[in-house]
């Protein structure tokens, strides 16, 4: 059998069981069918099931020139991360501006098309559902140009890379032309690439200082017990325990959790006119909408009923307006929903108190506030936007 294996394979058995199986040393991989199957695979298609078997995520980072030339390979890399799930692609300012300069300025108008198709790409694919495709935000970037004054633009664009997408579960992975910028990137940890296959391949067997070390030795390299003859490709190569599948909240874009923290604040927000809409309505049958929402704005004062419909009001307000009028929110629910309620709703306002005085300094990386505002959110997901909601979530984090 080991005579026939493709170059860079090696057959090993388990100590455990010794059933067979084939290890590759170099991506640090192993399958339990014979890798001829593997290795007959298209490159790009080798890159994904790569990256599969070793478990991992990346926050994939664009240089400016792999935009302007080689627009269709990033075009590949977004269709890869759709694949992988939890791999995204990211767009530092500076490069942004970057192509906004050439676009304007360049001395080749050749040049200045190819600028242009590059920001009308990252503008499409910014705008898709579910885009995979991040660019930084200007007040993120504005945030860190003090510190970055004296740098160049290629160091602004690796403080980039180096800052905001290293994570313990998904390795920052740079894409760039420029041969002294990619020197410099691997010499910081990181792996780096031309946007070609062949080069991406080659750069996921190396090992950076970014990632975390793993004891060598081919017993702890067995294919995970999840995959079978069938599937030709384990799910897991590099350990023997059970495969557990990778949170898929953790570190990812600012900007995604961003977003659901707002959503999460206009979600509670709903809820709680809502429910307070039905106990108004209780104690006055027989009014319009119109007629509630003048009895709530006298009941509850104009500066509360204003803060429910304004577009600024933050999480600890919200919990607190929660908190004021909980015996409207616990009717005609049981002890067990209640204390549901309570344990999650408690654990978010203690989230927010701890982690930041301003709102906009929130550690929103340690996601237990995702689950604490899951579990209020169930207990009214009998509303329907409530359900949406939750199902939104289901499918991005699950």
């Amino acid at each position: 059998m080991a005579a026939n294996l493709p170059p860079g394979w090696k057959l090993a058995h388990s100590k455990k069981t010794g059933r067979p199986f084939y290890y590759n040393p170099k991506f640090k991989i192993s399958v339990w069918e014979h890798p001829q199957y593997f290795e007959r695979y298209e490159i790009d298609r080798k890159i994904k099931n790569t990256i599969v078997l070793r478990n991992e995520n990346y926050n994939f980072c664009l240089d400016t020139n792999v935009l302007i030339h080689h627009l269709a390979f990033v075009d590949w890399v977004l269709d890869l991360c759709n694949e992988l799930k939890r791999s995204y692609v990211n767009v530092p300012y500076k490069v942004w501006e970057e192509l906004d300069n050439v676009h304007k300025y360049s001395n080749k108008e050749e040049t200045r098309e190819l600028a242009r198709k590059a920001m009308k790409g990252v503008e499409k694919w910014m705008s898709l559902k579910d885009s995979k495709l991040f660019m930084e935000s200007k007040s993120d970037f504005d945030k860190r140009k003090s510190d970055e004054k004296d740098l160049s633009n290629d160091e602004k664009i690796m403080n980039f890379c180096k800052v905001k997408l290293v994570s313990t579960r998904r390795k920052p992975f740079f894409i760039t032309n420029d041969r002294n910028l990619r020197v410099r990137v691997i010499a910081d940890g990181i792996k780096c690439c031309k946007p070609e296959f062949e080069d991406m391949l080659e750069a996921i067997a190396i090992k950076t200082d970014r990632e975390p070390s793993t004891a060598e030795g081919v017993s702890r390299e067995l294919p995970s017990s999840t995959s079978t003859i069938s599937e030709s490709l384990s799910d897991d190569a590099m350990e023997v325990t059970e495969y557990q599948p990778p949170d898929p909240r953790t570190a990812l874009p600012r900007e995604i959790l961003e977003q659901y923290w707002d959503e999460g604040k206009r979600i509670l927000i709903w809820i709680l006119v809502e429910e307070l809409k039905n106990f108004f309505s209780s104690a006055y049958p027989g009014r319009s909408d119109q007629q509630l929402i003048e009895i709530m704005k006298e009941n509850l004062g104009h500066k509360k009923f204003n803060l429910l419909w304004g577009e600024h009001i933050r999480m600890i307000g919200i919990l607190r307006l929660w908190h004021e009028y909980d015996e409207v929110i616990k009717l005609d629910k049981d002890n067990w929903t209640v204390n549901k309620y309570h344990e999650n709703a408690n654990r978010l306002l203690d989230f927010v108190q701890k982690t930041a005085s301003v709102e906009d300094e929130l550690d929103l990386d340690d996601q237990s506030w995702i689950d604490n505002l899951c579990g209020i959110a169930e207990v009214f997901k009998h509303h329907q936007a409530v359900d949406n909601f939750l199902k939104k979530i289901d499918a991005q984090f699950s």
